[in-house]
């Protein structure tokens, strides 16, 4: 609830199956236009809405001008019980073959998709539909691409150590940073499954294959990227990222600026390589990811006094 001017307001959403997602948000406390650009926020693995990150990234959108909601994502916050419960979602729905959810990174999209329609519909307030952005760390970043890939209402994305090859990661023996992010028990459920010795990208690619279908081959970031143009996307990675190697990323984006030189905005799409970086949002990468925002999306200028502290 907006219990006072320095509050966020807190919200839900009915979606289909009888899921609610809870959302925050987030407005600016100065008196500006009488609209303002939107951006959705999307945490980690095992985080929410409530985490520090995401809570001090919606004040400084605020802050700057925007209206921020940030949404618990599947299993999470809220919806679940820290990593364990999606853990275990994880699990279950590889041994039913995703037969009643695809709770990794697909159910996310889904549900984003329709917090992003409801945004659209107005009834939030005064949110400027032609300015709404979408940014997410890690796990987020990676629902956000699929997110801005689906719906061309989304302005301009900016995914946070979110963009991974999975099918260059398995071609190069590269897969063990993500699996290692992940439950054990998935992997060793699909070794079992399969009469394997070990976890080996065979095994990898059917957990892939089976939890999320397409992921690792036409729903990869090599061919998702490119359905944001031209729409302003900015990638943000380290350059020692384990579980987003690098190389892979370097070979999505090359693929994806094809379709921006196609489409007549190849200054719309960069990416942002930190040196020495592992899989860290670092305050450098908070800094680009507003600016990049700001340049597409704000108008006017943010303000400078009367400062959100929440």
């Amino acid at each position: 609830m907006n219990g006072g001017k320095n509050d966020f307001e807190a919200w839900q959403l009915d979606v289909s199956g009888g899921s609610k997602i809870p959302f925050d948000v987030y407005r600016p406390l100065l008196p500006g236009p009488p609209s303002s650009p939107g951006v959705v926020l999307l945490h980690s693995t095992g985080s929410s809405r409530k985490c520090s990150v995401v809570r001090e990234e919606a004040v400084a959108y605020a802050n700057r001008g925007y209206v921020a909601i940030c949404p618990d994502m599947v299993m999470h916050g809220e919806r679940g019980d820290g990593k364990h419960a999606y853990f275990d979602a994880l699990i279950e729905s590889y041994k039913e073959g995703g037969a009643r959810s695809r709770p990794y990174v697909f159910d996310m999209a889904y549900e984003c998709l329709g917090l992003l329609d409801f945004i659209f519909s107005g009834e939030l307030g005064e949110i400027d539909a032609r300015r709404i952005g979408i940014s997410g760390v890690s796990l987020g970043g990676t629902v956000a691409c699929l997110v801005a890939a689906a719906e061309p209402r989304v302005a301009c994305c900016v995914p946070t150590i979110g963009v991974q090859s999975y099918g260059w990661a398995l071609k190069h023996g590269k897969w063990q940073g993500r699996v290692d992010s992940l439950p054990e028990g998935l992997f060793q459920a699909a070794r079992e499954k399969m009469g394997r010795a070990e976890v080996d990208a065979v095994v990898v690619r059917d957990v892939w294959d089976v939890l999320v279908p397409g992921l690792a081959s036409s729903f990869d970031a090599e061919h998702t990227l490119g359905l944001i143009a031209p729409r302003p996307l900015l990638v943000l990675n380290g350059e020692d990222d384990a579980r987003c190697p690098i190389e892979g990323v370097h070979m999505a984006v090359q693929e994806a600026s094809r379709a921006y030189a196609e489409l007549g905005a190849p200054e719309n799409l960069a990416l942002s390589v930190a040196s020495g970086v592992a899989h860290a949002r670092t305050a450098d990468m908070a800094t680009e990811a507003w600016e990049w925002m700001d340049k597409h999306l704000l108008m006017p200028q943010p303000p400078s006094a009367g400062k959100i502290k929440y």
